[in-house]
């Protein structure tokens, strides 16, 4: 039995205290044993069986800190890092823990392996990628319901069956037509020209008149046709003499109906071959014969002589003559050249009872002396015996008949008709065209004057000292007499909103009429329906479309384009609007809105906003000064100029030397962001053929940045990939863009041939030999001067020829990016 105590006594201990412990003897008989013990010692002892001694010194491996301890301190432990062991933090662990095991390639929400090409196989890709179809549903073309998504790229391929008709975005569709998307647009496939039911049946439809209704039209049957009230009644057979086997039976049995009746049949019924020339047809009361044609009682017994006429009573024979009476016979008139014939009297038979002359003036009919004059009153003389010329012009000909008298026509060949409409007459002897008012507003009317220049059709006005006015239409200026250099096109556009100043252009119904009172706006263009239609003192806008921007009153320089858009702005100014109903409700400044439906809610105002994309708002009714692009569907930001040589994780990075906003690598943990570079196939052979200015480009650096490079690792994959290794003759160093002092001093990461021409499987990880001293000024002897890309290459002095060679190599490192501007 053993005897502990101490001496004084203890409440508390340590583990360094000592205690005195007697055992007796193993015999039972003697002296006690004493011996001392420390309080840890004892403690393992009661605790494990055993006693373990005296620990005299701790001392500290790697990655524990803390050095030898031989009585009091304490023991660490640091975090891991790419060349050192330690513990891992928190966020080592998340970043562990969140990489993908291999059992997850190819598996639904895992990640798609690489083919022996580096290239991903057809089955791991969207659906939307490879052209298939996607059965969404049906869809009501009447109403988009449910709402077809914007085409794009995600939803190629998905099709819905229209339920019920309508039209959308311009494209009509029938029922069991398809709406399917090509990425870029909604398409339709057109099912409905086939027929898809005959009487309510689908399939292979075979009908009776068991499947039709009769309606008003009864189907045949016997029953029927007996009972019929009219067929009842006409049951008797009739017969038809002379035909049927024997002439006067019925029409019944084996009736024949003799063959038609020909012309030989009518010359032997009427018996004409004992005519005789001039002979008639003639009935004796039983058959037809033909006799001679007697002279009978009656025909002409006398014909008179009436008026003008001589000779008659004629009974037998005689001759009818004209009366002498009238002028007589004679030769009337004269050959000379002075005398005319004046008047020529005829009677009610048409026969010339006077005839009087009188002299034609003095000279014997040749022209002697005369002159011709042209319009612009240029006159020449025709001499006698001198030829006038008759020549073609524009739209006429002229053409000489040698007839006697000879005939000189003048024909039109440019105008080949001339159509009167509505308030038009048309001369057709003159060809004078006459416009005359018809209808209110003064109907159509010309008022053109030459000192003013103004030309106005279907109002009249009177101007002054105004020029350069152009209208059309009624109303058209109307109260605009004050004002120069407007056009009008349009029922009652300009009619009341200008004076002073001008240069306003409107076309289209009302617009820019100016309904309240005439004001002073002026350089306006305006164009669609009621386009800017309540203007007043307005200057510097652009309306175009139905009613956009119909309520801008005083508002200035804006530009509206687009049915309804800024409907609501009134004396705001300096907006642009773009897009069919866009800030139909915006009562704010200075703003970019454009796309259909965008900023259109109501008590929106705000200065210096922008916002674009279908149905995009900004964030509040009352902001400013905000951009805006997308409504709320809207996920994904793409610019692809900003993004052509962006990396993963990078990040938009503003440069307050250059003011430029870029993408550059996020600076994550440390600062430092990861490239991965995998080599396959030929690539390394192709690339490095023995020159100093062989290399790869392995990270484009931004213009006044140099790149850091933090750690390395190298894997070459020389037996389980590929089937040739590399036989490079000298290393390759990543480096900068034109580095002279390619060594660790300058922050450049080795690749030795060995470690390239390996024929296993090997993994490198370097830390020490690129994160020495880093020094040197910014030339390009030390760093490759700014801006200078990361590239694979040799240093200054070895190139690296590489003539075999197809193993998997992959570079892993991680960098950041340093403005040293």
């Amino acid at each position: 039995m053993a005897i502990i105590y101490s001496y004084p006594l203890k409440t508390t201990v340590k583990n360094s205290d000592q205690f005195v412990i007697s055992v007796a003897p193993t015999s039972g008989v003697g002296a006690l044993e004493t011996n001392s013990i420390t309080f840890e010692t004892l403690k393992d002892s009661i605790l494990t069986g055993q006693t373990s001694g005296t620990v005299t010194s701790v001392t500290a491996t790697s990655p524990l800190t803390g050095g030898t301890i031989t009585d009091t301190g304490s023991i660490g432990i640091t975090q891991a890092s790419g060349s050192a062991d330690g513990y891992l933090s928190s966020s080592d662990w998340t970043t562990f823990n969140n990489k993908q095991s291999t059992s997850e390639k190819g598996q639904a929400n895992g990640y798609a392996p690489l083919n022996s090409s580096t290239k991903v196989d057809i089955q791991y890709l969207p659906d939307s990628l490879v052209g298939a179809v996607i059965y969404k549903g049906t869809w009501d073309a009447g109403t988009n319901t449910p709402t077809l998504p914007t085409p794009a790229p995600a939803n190629q391929g998905f099709y819905y069956v229209v339920s019920a008709p309508g039209t959308y975005l311009g494209i009509t569709y029938g029922v069991g037509d398809w709406a399917i998307s090509n990425g870029t647009a909604w398409e339709k496939v057109d099912n409905t020209q086939s027929v898809t039911s005959v009487n309510g049946l689908t399939g292979a439809v075979s009908l009776t008149t068991s499947n039709i209704n009769e309606g008003t039209n009864l189907y045949y049957t016997e029953a029927r046709v007996s009972a019929n009230t009219d067929v009842a009644a006409n049951t008797a057979k009739v017969s038809f003499p002379g035909f049927g086997t024997t002439a006067g039976t019925a029409l019944e049995g084996d009736t024949v109906i003799p063959a038609a009746y020909t012309n030989a049949d009518v010359d032997a019924h009427l018996n004409t071959s004992t005519a005789s020339a001039t002979q008639v047809l003639s009935w004796d009361g039983a058959d037809y014969d033909w006799v001679t044609q007697s002279g009978g009682a009656s025909g002409v017994t006398q014909v008179n002589s009436g008026v003008g006429l001589t000779g008659g009573p004629i009974v037998n024979t005689g001759t009818i003559s004209l009366d002498t009476a009238g002028i007589g016979a004679g030769t009337y008139g004269s050959q000379s050249n002075n005398v005319k014939i004046d008047n020529i009297t005829v009677d009610a038979y048409g026969r010339i009872t006077a005839l009087s002359t009188g002299a034609t003036g003095a000279g014997d009919g040749t022209m002697s002396s005369w002159s011709i004059q042209d319009n612009a009153g240029t006159t020449t003389s025709i001499t006698e015996a001198e030829v006038l010329k008759f020549a073609a012009g524009t739209g006429i000909t002229s053409t000489l008949t040698s007839v006697s008298p000879a005939v000189l026509t003048l024909e039109n060949t440019g105008v080949t008709s001339i159509v009167a409409g509505s308030g038009v007459s048309i001369d057709q002897g003159t060809g004078t065209v006459t416009v005359t008012a018809t209808g209110g507003g003064g109907g159509v009317t010309f008022d053109y004057t030459d000192s003013g220049t103004n030309l106005i059709i279907g109002e009249s006005l009177t101007y002054t000292t105004q020029q350069g006015n152009v209208g059309l239409g009624e109303g058209v200026l109307e109260n605009q007499t004050g004002s120069s250099y407007n056009t009008a096109i349009g029922y009652q556009s300009l009619q009341h909103s200008i004076s002073g100043a001008g240069h306003n252009t409107a076309l289209g119904y009302r617009a820019l009429q100016g309904v309240l009172a005439v004001t002073a706006g002026n350089h306006n263009t305006a164009v669609g329906y009621e386009a800017g239609m309540r203007i007043l003192s307005a200057s510097g806008n652009v309306f175009i479309g139905r009613q956009a921007g119909d309520q801008v009153t005083h508002g200035n320089s804006h530009v509206i384009i687009g049915d309804g858009a800024g409907g609501a702005a009134t004396t705001q100014d300096e907006n642009v609007i773009i897009g069919q109903l866009a800030a139909s409700q915006y009562l704010g400044n200075r703003s970019v809105i454009i796309g259909k439906s965008a900023n259109n809610l109501a008590n929106q105002t705000g200065t210096n906003n922008t916002v674009i994309g279908f149905n995009a708002q900004q964030s509040s009714t009352t902001v400013d000064n905000e951009i805006t692009i997308g409504d709320t569907a809207a996920n994904s930001l793409r610019l692809p100029g900003l993004q052509a040589s962006a990396s993963d994780g990078d990040v938009l990075t503003y440069s307050s030397s250059s003011g430029d906003i870029t993408l550059q690598p996020s600076s994550g943990s440390g600062g430092f962001t990861t490239l991965e570079r995998v080599f396959t196939g030929s690539e390394l052979v192709s690339a490095f053929n023995g020159n100093l200015t062989d290399q790869i480009t392995l990270l484009s650096v931004p213009a006044n940045n140099i790149v850091i490079i933090e750690t390395f690792a190298l894997t070459v994959l020389g037996s389980s990939t590929g089937t040739t290794n590399y036989n490079s003759n000298n290393p390759l160093y990543i480096r900068r863009d034109g580095q002279v002092s390619v060594s660790a001093s300058f922050n450049v990461a080795p690749i030795s041939a060995s470690d390239l021409n390996v024929n296993t499987d090997e993994f490198l990880m370097s830390n020490s030999a690129i994160a020495t001293a880093l020094s040197g000024g910014i030339n390009t002897a030390s760093w490759g001067n700014t801006g200078a890309d990361l590239v694979l290459g040799p240093n200054s002095s070895n190139a690296v020829n590489i003539t075999a060679g197809d193993r998997k190599v992959k570079i892993s490192l991680n960098y950041r990016f340093v403005d040293v501007s």
